[in-house]
């Protein structure tokens, strides 16, 4: 009885270490599911990812497109100051044709006349960029204020030696600090 005793404990025993061993892989099976579920899950979130990064890649700007958009900004911005700059220079002569203007007497009168070659005559008589500057500077350190008139003597003056001319006299008139009003005559 004796053996059947040892032969019993033996198969408890091995009956016992069998259902632990089924027991744990059931845990482990179980877990392992679990593990495998919430991978199929991130794999769809991962699959949804790549199609929204799809369809962010096909809405994304190229960069010859952004470069454009760039320089489209920068030069919008140039304009904006242009137009400020113009908008001041307007307002500025708009008040200055508003305001009475003086003659004569009450300041110095300079007449500069341009022919069609370019050639510049200061009250008559043929002169240069520096007799001009000469004349400008003796009126501002006399702290005079001139009344400069510009005739055109050939109606097919080019627009750019006019140009020219009036700005050399602005500029001249800055640097040495001159009062002045600018008026311009055809013959």
């Amino acid at each position: 009885m004796r053996a059947l005793h040892w032969l019993s404990l033996g198969i408890l025993t091995v009956a016992i270490v069998i259902g632990a061993r089924y027991l744990l892989q059931r845990q482990e099976a179980a877990a392992l599911r679990a593990e495998i579920s919430a991978l199929e899950q991130e794999n769809g979130q991962l699959g949804e990812l790549r199609a929204e990064n799809s369809r962010l890649l096909a809405k994304k700007i190229s960069d010859t497109e952004l470069e454009r958009l760039r320089n489209d900004r920068a030069a919008l911005t140039r304009l904006r100051a242009e137009i400020e700059k113009l908008e001041r220079t307007a307002d500025r002569k708009a008040k200055a044709m508003q305001q009475p203007t003086e003659r004569a007497s009450a300041g110095t009168l300079l007449k500069v006349a341009l022919a069609s070659n370019g050639t510049l005559l200061l009250n008559g008589a043929a002169a240069d960029q520096a007799a001009l500057r000469e004349v400008l500077t003796g009126f501002a350190a006399r702290s005079e204020s001139v009344d400069i008139r510009v005739q055109i003597v050939a109606g097919d003056t080019p627009l750019s030696v006019v140009k020219e001319t009036v700005e050399g006299i602005a500029k001249v008139a800055r640097e040495v600090g001159l009062r002045m009003s600018l008026k311009f005559e055809t013959r």
